[in-house]
C-alpha cells in the first residue's frame, strides 16, 4: 500500500477537518503525505488537480488510486483506518448541518454586510483572493480542450459574479450581495445560539470524552467563524463571538470551545492561529 496523500491548504477551513483528525486519531506524523494546494492561485482548478478530483474542493485524499474527494469522506476513511480502531461517529446529522450552504463558513470570508465592509476587504486579501482566482480560471479555460471548456463553464459564472462584486457590478447588484451576506450571518448566528446548544453535551465532545467524527467538522467550523467574528485565537474566541451575537455565548459552546482549545490537536493545527 502507497502512502496516502491529502491534499490541502494552510487558510482551508475544511481541510482542518481531517488534519485534526490525523492528530486526534494517533496517526504518525509520517503516515499520510501532504500536498498544499493554493486556492488564491485556483490551483485547485487546474487541469493537473480536477483529473484527481472533480469537485476540485479540499480536502482531498488519494489512497491506492482511489480519490477521497469531500471533507466527511475523507475524514471517514482517516476514522475508520486510524492506528487505535476508532468507529464512525453517530451524529450524522450534526456533520450535515455544519456542511449545508446556509451557514458555510467560507462564504462570511467573502461577504460583506454593508458598503464599507465590501470597500474594506476588496482593498484587502478577500479581494486579492476572488481576482486572482478569476484570472487564474479564465487562463485555464483559455487553454482547455473541449471537455475542460465544458467543465470551466460550471465554474466560471460564480467566480465571475464574485470578481464583478469587487470591481465594477452596478449598485444594485452590490445591494442585493450586501443583503445576502446579511441573511447568511443571521442564520449563523441563530445556529450558535439556538440549534448547537442543543447537539452539545455539558462536557467533553459530542462524540465522547475524546473528539471523535463530528467533532473534527464542528471544530473547524467554530475555528473559522470565531476568526471572522475577530478572534486569531482560541482563547479570543468568547469575546469575539459574543461580540458578533450581540449577547452572551451560550454556555455549552463555551465550554466545547475551551475542550478542544486544551487538546494537542488544535495545539498543533492551529499553532499560528485560526484559520
Amino acid at each position: 500500500m502507497s502512502k496516502p496523500v491529502l491534499y490541502v491548504f494552510l487558510p482551508s477551513v475544511w481541510a482542518k477537518v481531517p488534519e485534526l483528525a490525523l492528530v486526534a486519531l494517533g496517526y504518525p506524523s509520517d503516515a499520510v503525505e501532504k500536498k498544499s494546494i493554493n486556492l488564491v492561485e485556483a490551483e485547485n482548478l487546474s487541469p493537473s488537480f480536477v483529473a484527481i478530483s472533480n469537485p476540485a474542493t479540499l480536502p482531498v485524499l488519494t489512497v491506492d488510486g482511489t480519490s477521497y474527494t469531500s471533507t466527511i469522506d475523507v475524514t471517514r476513511y482517516l476514522v475508520e483506518h486510524a492506528p487505535t480502531p476508532h468507529k464512525a461517529g453517530t451524529h450524522q446529522a450534526l456533520i450535515d448541518a455544519i456542511h449545508a450552504d446556509g451557514i458555510d463558513p467560507n462564504f462570511p470570508f467573502v461577504g460583506a454586510r454593508c458598503q464599507a465592509e465590501l470597500e474594506a476587504k476588496r482593498a484587502a486579501f478577500p479581494g486579492t483572493f476572488i481576482k486572482t482566482r478569476y484570472a487564474a480560471v479564465t487562463k485555464f479555460n483559455e487553454d482547455a480542450d473541449e471537455e475542460l471548456k465544458a467543465y470551466y463553464a460550471t465554474k466560471l459564472p460564480t467566480l465571475g459574479y464574485l470578481n464583478s462584486i469587487y470591481t465594477d457590478a452596478p449598485q444594485d447588484k452590490v445591494d442585493a450581495f450586501v443583503d445576502t451576506s446579511v441573511k447568511h450571518m443571521q442564520r449563523v448566528n441563530e445556529f450558535i445560539l439556538h440549534t448547537l446548544p442543543t447537539c452539545l453535551p455539558e462536557s467533553g465532545f459530542v462524540e465522547g470524552s475524546t473528539p471523535g467524527e463530528a467533532d473534527f467538522h464542528l471544530a473547524a467550523w467554530i475555528a473559522r467563524i470565531s476568526l471572522l467574528a475577530g478572534a486569531p485565537t482560541a482563547a479570543e474566541a468568547q469575546g469575539a463571538l459574543e461580540k458578533e451575537l450581540g449577547e452572551k455565548l451560550p454556555e455549552k459552546v463555551a465550554k466545547y470551545i475551551e475542550a478542544w482549545a486544551g487538546t494537542e490537536a488544535w495545539k498543533e493545527v492551529y499553532a499560528d492561529g485560526l484559520h
